[in-house]
């Protein structure tokens, strides 16, 4: 058998422990900009365009949409789009 052909995973599977800085996970960053620059160009598509303030109202809207629906934290959700302002706010 051929030494790549080997189906070993024990290399790719070794756990890391990676420190981050929590000031800089995807929820807070949103809110400073939500906060600080709600009027600022966010997203743009073709002649379209939305402030940080507008799009995060609407990701709050589907993240509470969700909620509602019985989603939870953890649980698997799956969306097929083009990219979009649309695509952007549910990612």
């Amino acid at each position: 058998m051929h030494p790549h052909a080997m189906n070993d995973h024990s290399v790719n599977s070794a756990k890391v422990d990676v420190s981050f800085d929590t000031d800089f996970t995807l929820p807070v960053i949103l809110e400073r900009l939500y906060r600080d620059q709600p009027e600022k160009i966010a997203l743009a598509e073709g002649a379209r365009s939305c402030t940080w303030g507008e799009s995060i109202e609407r990701i709050y809207r589907m993240a509470n949409g969700l909620l509602a629906l019985g989603i939870r934290p953890g649980d698997r959700v799956a969306m097929l789009s083009r990219n979009s302002i649309a695509y952007s706010e549910m990612f």
